[in-house]
Parts: structure tokens; sequence; C-alpha cells
């Protein structure tokens, strides 16, 4: 094989080379072509979409305001509550007032949950909103008299030594307990009067 043919042989690969790698380049960039084209008709898609019909004029449709919140009518109130008069600026204002949604931890036996439950009861008496129920008021006078009738049964009518005392006291304890269930139904009752009357009557707590 002379010098000629090996030439020519090198000269076809190269070019044989040449034209494989031109259309290797066409390719990749038709698909990158196609890539872009594929991505912007997705972007176009997505962005129709979110958009609101359109009129057949062509123009956007903006959807309209918002129309005012008309509230509630009230819901029901909890049995004890004594509405009081309504004006219409406090109708007004009535459905204005978020409701409250702070969830109160009650601690049973803490000077301080002890005390604020005093208050609670003190203002529970003396709020002329809130009418306490028949079973605890029939229930206290019960017991006061169970605790007048305890002590000159067992004091006066009944002495008998180590017997009597132990009996009065244990009487005492029970009447006790028993008038401390009745206040702590009560001021359940009473602290959803004042949820009401606060969310609905624009009264404070």
């Amino acid at each position: 094989m002379d010098a000629m043919t090996v030439w020519q042989e090198l000269e076809q690969r190269v070019s044989r080379l040449e034209e494989a790698l031109a259309r290797q380049t066409v390719v990749v960039e038709e698909e990158a072509v196609v890539q872009k084209v594929l991505s912007r008709l997705k972007a176009l898609a997505a962005e129709r979409r979110h958009q609101p019909r359109s009129a057949e004029d062509g123009l956007i449709l903006t959807p309209p305001p918002p129309s005012s919140v008309v509230p509630l009518p009230p819901e029901p109130p909890p049995e004890g509550t004594i509405l009081p008069m309504q004006t219409s600026q406090s109708q007004a204002e009535a459905g204005n007032i978020p409701p409250d949604t702070t969830a109160s931890s009650h601690r049973l036996w803490s000077w301080l949950q002890s005390l604020a439950d005093l208050r609670l009861v003190l203002a529970m008496y003396f709020d002329p909103h809130y009418r306490m129920s028949r079973l605890t008021q029939l229930g206290l006078l019960a017991l006061v008299g169970l605790i007048v009738f305890d002590y000159f049964f067992f004091a006066v009518w009944f002495t008998v030594p180590f017997v009597s005392p132990i009996l009065e006291r244990l009487l005492i304890v029970i009447a006790t307990l028993i008038a401390y269930k009745l206040i702590k139904l009560e001021l359940i009752r009473y602290r959803r009067v004042r949820d009401y009357m606060s969310r609905w009557y624009n009264r404070p707590l």
C-alpha cells in the first residue's frame, strides 16, 4: 500500500468524523430547543390556570370585592343568663368581638386559683345578668341548715364522749365538700355566661 492510498483513507475517515460530529451537534441543539419550548408552554399553562376567566371582548375579569361580612345571629344563651336591653350601637358592635379562645388551666388546690375562684364567686353573687340555679340555691341553704342542726344535735341533744365530736366534724367535712362541688359547678355555668355576654353583648369580663 503506497502513501497516496493511506492519505486518501485518512481523509475519508476525517470527513466521516466531521459529518458525525455535525449531525450530533444538530441533534443536541434540536433537543435543547424542544426542551425550551416545552418549559415555556408549561409556564403559560400554569399562568392560564391561575388567571380568572376572560370576557368575550378579551378583557380579564377581576373578581368582585368581598362584601361586608354579616355577623351571624347569636347562639342560644347558656342557662342562667339574663340578657340586657340591646341598643343599635351594641348590636352593630356585637359581631366584631372575636371569641375568647384562651383555655384556662384550673389548678384546684393552688392558692392563686382559690383566690381567683373566690373573686369569681363574689362577682357571680352580685352580677345582675346571672341567675343561680335552683339546685345551688336550695342546696347551699340545706347545707347551712345541716351544719346548724349538726352542732345542736351532737353538742346539746346527743352528747357521747369521743363519738359526738367525731360525728359532728365528719358531717361538717361532708357538707363542706358538697358545698364546694356545688359552687364549682355553678362557676362553670357562670364562666359560660360571661363568655357569652362578652362575645355578643360587648360586656367586659
